[in-house]
């Protein structure tokens, strides 16, 4: 009996302990602190089975902090219940596909069926499918050296622009802007923007920049900086930061400011909001690069619109007062995903990374040429640069070297590496970027289509519509357009997009409209990888109206005459 109660008495220590735990393990959940999370209910598993919703949770956690091995071990069993969230199977996917699980991913994915409107539209889960039919283990990267920073530390170290030959900016992730460790939770509420920024002197040491601000109310020690870049023009130092500390929504998003670097590049005074910060909008501004020339300035938007985040450019001008031109979208880099973290390699290169679905996963690098503000198209860089990991910030500090940051498995959250170039392929890393796979090649074997099309016997025009005095564009109005593959089947065939309004209003401002009517429609088929010389733009006003209706015009007939005709000539 005193055998039986001592064992009572046990039962009793190890549940009481196990409910604390748990209690815990939620707590922990519900801050976005995954990896304690994680961690608690991993344990308690071991000591009683978990139930169904906990079990879902510590998949999830273990999915969020990246550890897609034991992620995987608990979604292997939770994806044969009966009636399961067709997350849990994408998630399943998910992470097979960075396990190099193709089979057994694309399987996960089709277990979605059908798949939720909501679901398709987030993850797109269709082009994951696609992915998996067409992602193979490409060819590393022939290389003399790869290697991680011997300064990586625990935390995340992230690798930045130069400010003079011997002095880059390095990042530092996971602790405010005085040094101190933030926590999990605020690291996921400001995704990319927990950064403090550094550089590299001659003797390896890591010397924090201060930030002095005059002009008006700043606290320095509770912003989060996310990147940082010099122009040799104006002599301008700009930089990107928030304030996640705040309780204000809007105060936590990124903006981008420009202020004045010492003698030595430690302190940056006399800082004031960038006229295009992102202040105008509710958008979030990071990830500053300009180019060796200081003409160009890239930077990553996300909100006020934009697709996913995107990339813009504004060009220094000597002659205009206001020096910066209105920032413009690279559409022909930006996709319907996230496209972040540009830099520029002297003044001929761009790299940048990007998420969507044809990559490694997670963010993989991509460069582009770029001659006098027109970028090439993107090029998906093979390993070591990318991972099933997020690779970026792949930056040429001479012409054989590299670094570049990621999350793989190394030091910390981040680390940087170097990679140098064999000397018979230094040509080829820089400029020549053959052998490669593109975007646009991915995204043809997706969609290809039978050479032999009968389209252009059957074609007639088809007509995008728009609102009153808009030209914002509706692209669901444009998902029949299977022209787009016949074109990019046929490179010497070509569109005409014929800009049309209503009658209302001047000539003048609707020869406008109708030109920024056709633009829009461009800049859809450019992002559809459709070339520049093969679009052909005309404007008709309210010249030559669809529906000749003069001043009696119905409400309808207004309508059919805000329109863009869309023209095949083969």
């Amino acid at each position: 009996m005193k055998i039986q109660f001592s064992l009572f008495l046990i039962f009793i220590v190890f549940s009481t302990g196990n409910t604390q735990s748990l209690a815990d393990a939620s707590y922990w959940f519900e801050k976005y602190e995954y990896s304690k999370a994680a961690e608690l209910y991993n344990a308690c598993n071991q000591i009683k089975p978990l139930s169904r919703e906990n079990l879902k949770r510590v998949a999830y956690s273990y999915y969020a902090v990246g550890n897609y091995s034991k992620s995987k071990e608990y979604l292997d069993s939770i994806t044969k219940w009966e009636d399961i969230d067709p997350f849990f199977h994408y998630m399943h996917g998910e992470v097979n596909y960075a396990l190099m699980n193709f089979d057994q991913a694309k399987q996960s994915y089709l277990k979605i069926n059908p798949i939720p409107e909501d679901l398709e539209k987030e993850y797109h889960v269709s082009l994951k499918i696609a992915a998996c039919n067409l992602i193979k283990q490409k060819p590393t990267q022939d290389y003399l050296k790869f290697e991680e920073l011997s300064s990586n530390t625990s935390k995340a170290d992230i690798n930045g622009p130069f400010i003079k030959s011997n002095k880059i900016i390095y990042q530092e992730k996971g602790k405010d802007s005085i040094g101190n460790l933030v926590s999990e939770s605020q690291l996921d509420s400001a995704e990319l923007f927990l950064l403090r920024p550094h550089f590299y002197n001659d003797d390896s040491e890591l010397i924090p920049i201060e930030f002095i601000d005059s002009l008006f109310d700043f606290n320095s020690e509770n912003i989060s900086v996310n990147s940082i870049a010099f122009s040799p023009l104006n002599k301008m130092v700009y930089v990107s930061f928030s304030n996640p500390l705040k309780n204000k929504a809007f105060d936590k998003l990124s903006r981008i400011y420009e202020g004045v670097f010492n003698e030595n590049y430690s302190k940056i005074t006399l800082l004031k909001p960038w006229k295009y910060s992102g202040f105008e909008d509710s958008s979030s501004c990071a990830h500053i690069s300009i180019s060796e020339n200081g003409r160009f300035f890239l930077f990553s938007k996300i909100g006020d619109s934009t697709d996913g985040a995107d990339i813009f450019m504004s060009v220094f001008d000597n002659k205009d007062s206001s020096n910066w031109s209105t920032p413009a979208s690279l559409d022909l880099i930006n996709s319907p995903f996230n496209d972040i973290y540009p830099m520029f390699s002297g003044d001929s290169l761009i790299t940048f990374s990007s998420n969507n679905p044809f990559g490694y996963g997670g963010l993989d690098i991509y460069k582009s040429k770029f001659n006098q503000g027109n970028p090439s198209k993107p090029i998906h860089l093979n390993q070591p640069f990318n991972s099933f990991k997020d690779d970026f910030n792949y930056n040429y500090i001479s012409i054989d070297t590299v670094l570049f940051s990621s999350n793989r498995k190394g030091t910390g959250d981040d680390d940087v590496y170097l990679f140098v170039y064999p000397n018979n392929n230094i040509e080829d890393s820089l400029f020549a970027l053959k052998n490669k796979t593109t975007l646009d090649s991915i995204q043809d074997k997706i969609n290809e289509i039978d050479p032999k099309t009968e389209l252009v016997k059957k074609w007639s025009n088809k007509n995008v519509y728009f609102d009153f005095d808009s030209d914002k564009l509706d692209q669901a109005q444009l998902e029949v357009l299977d022209l787009i593959e016949y074109i990019k089947h046929n490179p010497k065939s070509k569109i005409l997009l014929e800009g049309h309004t209503d009658s209302r209003g001047p000539n003048s401002y609707n020869y406008n409209l109708g030109l920024r009517r056709a633009n829009s429609v461009k800049s859809y088929l450019m992002k559809k990888t459709i070339l520049d010389k093969q679009i052909q733009i005309v404007s008709k006003g309210e010249n030559n109206p669809p529906v000749s209706c003069l001043n009696k015009c119905s409400k309808n007939d207004h309508a059919k005459n805000r329109v863009v005709f869309i023209r095949l000539i083969p």
